[in-house]
């Protein structure tokens, strides 16, 4: 990939200074009797989230070295 390609990228504000989850509180209250359920689930959602990020880089760094592109059929 060029430096002036763009590439797909997707941001977690993991310190939810621009997000504010606290409103889906009354839907975890709602679905599973406790607004405290939703921090965990936050909590999960980054972790696994930052864990899948880090596992791929070594296989999409490995294809770009040797000019293939990771798709669904490998």
């Amino acid at each position: 990939m060029a430096l002036t390609d763009a590439a797909p990228i997707l941001v977690f504000d993991v310190n939810e200074t621009r997000l504010d989850i606290a409103t889906l509180e009354p839907l975890f209250q709602r679905l599973f009797g406790s607004g405290a359920v939703m921090r965990e689930w936050f909590a999960q959602l980054v972790l696994y989230s930052q864990t899948m990020t880090l596992a791929s880089a070594p296989a999409v760094c490995c294809a770009e070295r040797r000019n293939r592109g990771l798709d669904k059929q490998g």
